[in-house]
């Protein structure tokens, strides 16, 4: 009985001790939108990155009128959330919509385009 207890505790030990928040995907692309969200992305008339939120859950939009948005990658140091990004001129529209699903802790998001350093067009509740 006792190794057995100690065998399920050192199992615990171990999978608490694997878990890391930090290389847990943040991004989950979404292909349908809830009414909210489809609301305000039909009110986006720029091309750009835009932020929403929508009740308890925030989401990402790559927002592309005349541009291909491509490759798109997150990682999070020291409580920044890096998304990076490449972009390409096209000759159609896409919109690529992304829920902001972990549960890391970060407190600021930086976005880079082709390595540059850039901001969201716009931030909406």
């Amino acid at each position: 009985m006792k190794k057995l207890v100690l065998l399920i505790m050192l199992v615990l030990a171990f999978i608490t001790g694997c878990t890391n928040t930090e290389n847990k995907s943040v991004l989950k692309e979404i292909k349908r939108y809830n009414n909210d969200l489809n609301k305000k992305i039909n009110d986006i008339n720029d091309e750009g990155i835009y932020m929403f939120y929508a009740k308890k859950e925030s989401y990402i939009i790559f927002y592309g009128k005349n541009k291909e948005y491509s490759n798109i990658t997150e990682e999070i140091s020291n409580n920044v959330l890096t998304i990076n990004f490449d972009s390409n001129e096209s000759i159609s529209s896409k919109i690529s919509a992304y829920k902001v699903t972990s549960s890391a802790k970060f407190d600021t998001i930086l976005l880079k385009e082709n390595g540059e350093d850039i901001h969201f067009n716009s931030i909406i509740n």
